[in-house]
């Protein structure tokens, strides 16, 4: 007995499946975090109750995905390291950014892009330490 191939509308309808997944378990725990980090309940300012909502949202979908995933546990891809930096460094950013108090386009902005900037290079830096020959 053969199994035939998977093709790419199988690649395609498993990706969908699990957007589709992240969205109903992310979209609810986000919203919930942000009532509950509202400025107003814990004084925290809307920027950093923002950023920790959206990371507290973020964690427990990559649980959730990890959870739910079969086979052999294998090593982050290039694109699970550069999330995890990304993360890491928009919520440092952001934190500090944030913490004046100030609110407005530039507080989400610079973050966002300084986290792009940061991940991008510390994966070209790992990618060009690799591919150097080692004597």
């Amino acid at each position: 007995m053969n199994t035939p191939e998977p093709d790419d509308w199988d690649w395609i309808e498993r990706l969908t499946a699990r957007v589709l997944r992240w969205g109903i378990v992310g979209i609810p725990t986000w919203l919930i975090c942000l009532a509950a980090l509202n400025e107003d309940l814990t004084g925290i300012p809307f920027v950093l109750g923002f950023v920790i909502a959206s990371v507290i949202a973020t964690v427990v979908v990559v649980v959730d995905d990890v959870r739910r995933r079969k086979g052999p546990r294998t090593p982050l891809s290039r694109f699970g390291r550069m999330l995890f930096i990304w993360v890491a460094a928009f919520l440092i950013l952001a934190v500090v950014i944030g913490a004046s108090g100030r609110s407005g386009v530039a507080v989400m902005l610079v973050p966002f892009l300084g986290a792009t900037f940061i991940a991008g290079l510390a994966e070209l830096g790992r990618e060009m330490v690799a591919r150097t020959p080692r004597h």
